[in-house]
């Protein structure tokens, strides 16, 4: 019931023209400083998204009649964001021109205004449609080289900052994932936090940096402090390095089915559990000199692996299954 209400929440604010109706005051837009429009695309790249992934999920519980419906109003979201944000000759990133003067006088794939935008929210917005599942696979490595280079010095949330991780790892960008998991995340550490802001500005750090987060006036929120400063948001990161970096992706509702495509970037080893509801998934990687790196991985019996041509190419792969006995081990 509350995976329906939450796709009938989705459906009631997407209009006949396919896009989502944006409310003013009542967005998730929080520490952004998006434009109107902007604000419209992000809310909207966002609802695609969670619709996408509660159609398979209705699917599976023999919902038949929701998933047909929520399909045909995703695919009708997706065209409605095409047409509205993005250039409509696509096809051109399929074969981008060999001139780097032509290059250079190609359009942004996502038409949106910039003028008095913070380059940051900018990025922030088009990792959202990165994630979204609006673009074709090179349409979303294409957005993501354009935009994720930009200088970022206004404050965002860690929500925000986890969307970016996200969008790197939809265009295989692990390795940019870990240097910003380092900047943002590692910087709040090596400045002596000892728990995760709603978000972090080192600008703000002295003598009290608890006093440095208060504000006055205007910009006053939670009662007189500028930021939470203890966001769960923030743990983001503990469920990318699943994902991107130990590879463990469910691909069936329930950890059925997973795809295994790990990614050290440039770490030396990596090793983690990740629970689900059949018992504990175990992954260890480590490079190995003159040799491809090793992957280890220890599955409940019940779990199908999915592994890809390339990962078999690229690393040597030891699959283990935890005996029956250990099916109902604490996760």
């Amino acid at each position: 019931p509350e995976l329906l209400a939450g796709l009938r929440h989705i459906a009631r604010h997407v209009g006949s023209d396919g896009l989502w109706h944006l409310r003013r005051n009542r967005n998730a837009q929080t520490w952004t400083p998006l434009s109107l429009e902007s604000c419209e695309a992000c809310c909207h790249f966002l609802a695609c998204q969670a619709l996408s992934r509660g159609i398979e999920l209705v699917a599976s519980l023999g919902r038949l009649d929701a998933a047909d419906y929520c399909s045909a109003l995703w695919m009708h979201m997706v065209d409605a964001a095409r047409r509205a944000w993005f250039d409509s000759d696509l096809h051109e990133l399929r074969s981008p021109p060999a001139d780097a003067a032509q290059r250079s006088q190609k359009k942004p794939v996502l038409n949106l205004p910039t003028e008095g935008e913070h380059a940051g929210a900018v990025r922030h917005l088009c990792a959202m449609a990165v994630s979204s599942g609006c673009l074709l696979p090179q349409e979303s490595v294409e957005l993501f080289g354009r935009t994720q280079a930009r200088p970022l010095t206004d404050p965002m949330t860690y929500w925000y900052r986890t969307i970016d991780l996200e969008a790197a790892s939809v265009v295989g960008e692990i390795q940019w994932g870990l240097d910003y998991l380092r900047k943002h995340w590692g910087g709040a550490l090596k400045a002596g936090m000892t728990t995760f802001w709603e978000t972090f500005d080192p600008s703000w750090m002295g003598h009290d940096p608890h006093g440095m987060s208060i504000v006055t006036g205007e910009g006053s929120t939670y009662g007189g402090y500028r930021t939470s400063h203890c966001a769960g948001s923030a743990a983001g990161p503990a469920a990318w390095l699943h994902r991107a970096v130990l590879g463990v992706t469910p691909v069936r509702d329930g950890f059925q089915t997973i795809r295994f495509a790990p990614a050290l970037g440039d770490l030396d080893w990596a090793q983690g559990t990740i629970p689900t509801p059949v018992g504990p998934i175990q992954v260890s990687l480590r490079r190995r000199p003159g040799a491809l790196p090793k992957a280890e991985i220890t599955l409940p019996p019940d779990i199908e692996l999915l592994l890809s041509e390339d990962v078999l190419y690229q690393w040597e792969i030891e699959e283990q299954r935890h005996p029956e006995s250990e099916r109902e081990s604490d996760c």
